[in-house]
Order: C-alpha cells, then sequence, then structure tokens
C-alpha cells in the first residue's frame, strides 16, 4: 500500500517483478548498501491525476520518442518512471532499511561536484575540452534532465549512519580533492560538439543548493 488511490479511467504502469527483484537484492547482502538511481517519483506525485492521468509508459526508437508501445514490437525500447515509494517499501519489507531518497543534482552536490569543476581549471585543458569536460559535469546535475533523476539508498545490517552523498560531507570532498579529475576520453561523446557543432559555449558554474525534493 502506498496510500494513493487511482481515479477512474486513469492510467498507470505497476512494476509485478519489484518485490521479487527486492527480495533477491537483499537476500545478495550480509551488509551493506544498495543505491537505485533512475528517473522517477513518490507515488503521490507519480499517480497523480492532475499531472500524470495517462501514466508515463514511453517508447523510443534510434533516440526519437515515438509513444506507439503496439508498433515495431521488439524493435524499441519501452520504459516508464520509477515509484520510488514502492521501492522502499518493498525494500523494507525485503529487510532492507530506508535511508534517504534524493535527486542526482544534490546527491552528487554532496559529493563536491563543485571541487571537481574547479580542479577541471588547473588540468591544462584547451577552450573546447574545457567546455566538453565542463558539459558532461554539468549535464549530470542538470535541471529538468539528469539532475531529476532521484537516489534511493538503502540498507541492511548497517546501523545509524550518516551516507556520504544524502548529505554534505566535508570527508567526501576532502577525498574528491585527493583524486585525479576524471576527463573526458576519445571513447566520449563532446556534448558542446553534438548539439553545438562548431560553436563555442559558455556554461555557468554549478552551486549546490539546498534539494527541494520532497
Amino acid at each position: 500500500d502506498v496510500g494513493v488511490e487511482l481515479d477512474q479511467g486513469q492510467t498507470a504502469e505497476i512494476n509485478l517483478a519489484l518485490k521479487r527483484w527486492s527480495q533477491d537484492v537483499a537476500a545478495a547482502l550480509d551488509r551493506g548498501f544498495v543505491l537505485t538511481i533512475d528517473y522517477g517519483r513518490t507515488a503521490k506525485d507519480l499517480y497523480d491525476p492532475e499531472k500524470r492521468r495517462r501514466g508515463t509508459l514511453v517508447t523510443y526508437r534510434q533516440h526519437v520518442q515515438t509513444d506507439a508501445p503496439l508498433t515495431l514490437i521488439g524493435r524499441q525500447d519501452i520504459t516508464a518512471q520509477v515509484d520510488f515509494t514502492s521501492v522502499a517499501r518493498a525494500g523494507e519489507m525485503a529487510g532492507l532499511d530506508t535511508l534517504g531518497l534524493v535527486t542526482q543534482r544534490n546527491f552528487l552536490s554532496n559529493l563536491a561536484l563543485d571541487r571537481l569543476q574547479q580542479q577541471l581549471k588547473n588540468q591544462g585543458l584547451s577552450s573546447r575540452q574545457m567546455q566538453a569536460n565542463r558539459a558532461g559535469l554539468l549535464d549530470l546535475v542538470r535541471p529538468g534532465g539528469l539532475g531529476d533523476f532521484k537516489v534511493l539508498a538503502q540498507g541492511k545490517n548497517v546501523g545509524s549512519v550518516a551516507l556520504w552523498g544524502l548529505e554534505r560531507s566535508s570527508e567526501a570532498a576532502a577525498l574528491v580533492e585527493s583524486l585525479p579529475v576524471p576527463l573526458l576520453t576519445g571513447h566520449h561523446l563532446s556534448l558542446p560538439e553534438g548539439r553545438y557543432p562548431g560553436g563555442e559555449l559558455e556554461f555557468e558554474d554549478f552551486r549546490p543548493a539546498p534539494d527541494s525534493f520532497n
């Protein structure tokens, strides 16, 4: 029970394999953490008939949204948003403790993504390389995009713990500053060149903000 009643005629997606999946994940752990990262919402928001009366199921083919699940069967991707309330509840029933749920934007902010951005300036990068690397970092926290992904943290036999990523940590920031900066290679896509070939762009710095996700 996630405390939601659907309206007459409303469409919603339900994950029938969630209980078994949660049991399998919990059984694989004697002690440890589970991080679930995906696009989705709490049940109250996800099943709001005013916002998503027709559900969230979408289809994609060759990176284009088609929204035609009964055509091209087996030749296109079918996906829907995750009900994180149900994921947390199923985990609790399987023996996992719910430790927190935040946006990816704030999860990475708490892990000192802004420090990585600052360190880019000391890597001897060309202007084009700097733009590409900054764009890659910022795309992970972009509102309306990957930054709106949710991160659900669960644990088993971990007791009361302050988990990095759920809150700002000076220890996490110190660790990030001690590690090599992960830079793009020839195997990565340059976002500026892919979206604006030949153009010079300016990107605003990422500034961590309090998490507004409820």
